[in-house]
């Protein structure tokens, strides 16, 4: 199964009460939430045409932005139980997005990373260069593998680019990367060459059926809410339609009007969704 098949079983089975969603464009993933769980999706320039749950909201601003000045008050008292990076598809965004989701987390959460395996140089480069573009997130799955060995990591095939989920997370602050060095994994891993992705693929990586069988030991024992009602929900999830005032659920952040966004920034997001 494809990586939306992927995210939607992983819906239905286990209904997080908290999903938070880096990188929305038109909602093709986001749609997939279902009634009862609390929905962010995070997007500097959202240009949703699917129809989302209630409970979902779209902030309109970087990842980097809303991590410093939003996520705590728009998470309130909801987990984290699923996270999703399908932001900017450069390492070091890759790697503070994590970062961040991680300073969210308790001990059963599972972080998602979409497009770590790339299909060809030219899908890896840093500037886009093809329809499919993985850039170089591959970079955090080495990264991860070599300095967070405690980690759980699964890396599934998941067409076209696979999508690996990670946990085994602590559920304490302090096991995550502090600012100096998420700085210093950065220079360390962004000059790699696609060349050091092929034979890390061959030398370190497992790479497993696209299925919730492979995703299940990293998830809790049991189901974060109710699935008796599953078949209702996901009715109601295809009984959606687009509602005229979804524009009022993508959130009025001063983010996007702010100055203190750096335009280069806003910029390289809106490069590469042309």
């Amino acid at each position: 199964m494809d990586y939306f098949e992927l995210l939607d079983q992983v819906h239905r089975a286990y209904r997080p009460r908290g999903y938070v969603e880096i990188g929305v464009s038109q909602g093709e993933s986001l749609r997939l939430v279902l009634d009862g769980t609390h929905a962010i999706g995070v997007d500097p320039a959202p240009r949703v045409k699917y129809p989302l749950s209630s409970g979902t909201v779209v902030e309109p601003c970087t990842s980097d932005d809303f991590f410093a000045r939003r996520a705590a008050t728009a998470m309130g008292d909801h987990p984290l139980d699923v996270g999703f990076i399908d932001g900017m598809h450069l390492f070091e965004f890759a790697l503070r997005d994590f970062v961040n989701l991680e300073r969210l987390a308790n001990d059963d959460t599972v972080i998602f990373i979409h497009d770590c395996l790339p299909n060809s140089a030219i899908e890896a480069e840093r500037n886009r260069a093809s329809r499919l573009w993985t850039g170089d997130v591959w970079k955090l799955l080495v990264f991860l593998t070599e300095r967070r060995p405690h980690l759980e990591i699964v890396v599934t095939e998941a067409p076209p680019t696979g999508l690996v989920a990670v946990g085994g997370f602590s559920g304490e602050r302090g096991a995550d990367l502090d600012d100096d060095e998420v700085e210093s994994a950065i220079e360390a891993y962004v000059n790699l060459g696609f060349e050091d992705f092929e034979r890390f693929r061959d030398d370190n990586l497992t790479i497993v059926a696209g299925t919730l069988d492979s995703l299940r030991p990293l998830f809790p024992g049991a189901p974060w809410q109710d699935v008796n009602d599953v078949a209702g929900l996901v009715a109601a999830r295809d009984a959606r339609v687009v509602d005229i005032p979804l524009s009022r659920r993508i959130v009025e952040s001063r983010a996007v009007h702010d100055a203190r966004i750096a335009p280069a920034v806003f910029l390289n997001w809106l490069k590469y969704r042309l």
